[in-house]
């Protein structure tokens, strides 16, 4: 009986993305509120499809795919660093503003 109680308080207190789904509808409207959840639905969907098609398994299975996977990651993570350090650059640089950070510098 506690776990029922405890799995319904869980199921039934909306988490953050509910929360501020419904703070952006109130203060910008019904239309941003609707990209902001197609937003976090897009977020699932990857590994939604990934479930489908049976890659979840393989992940699990496979070490050697497994690390790929998280090779690849870390890729995509460095390469977003990249161009956000660019961009940073690039707006500071039009603003004006010397970069005293060295990794803003090159």
């Amino acid at each position: 009986m506690e776990y029922l109680i405890t799995s319904l308080i869980v199921v039934l207190v909306p988490g953050k993305g509910v929360i501020y789904t419904v703070s952006i509808g109130l203060i910008q409207g019904r239309r941003t509120s609707v990209y902001v959840a197609l937003g976090f639905a897009a977020g699932i969907v990857p590994h939604l499809l990934a479930t489908i098609f049976g890659l979840t398994a393989i992940m699990h299975t496979s070490a050697l795919a497994f690390q790929a996977l998280k090779y690849a990651r870390v890729a995509y993570l460095f390469a977003m660093l990249l161009t956000l350090l660019g961009r940073t650059r690039r707006l500071l640089q039009w603003m004006g503003v010397c970069p005293k950070h060295p990794l803003l510098a090159w």
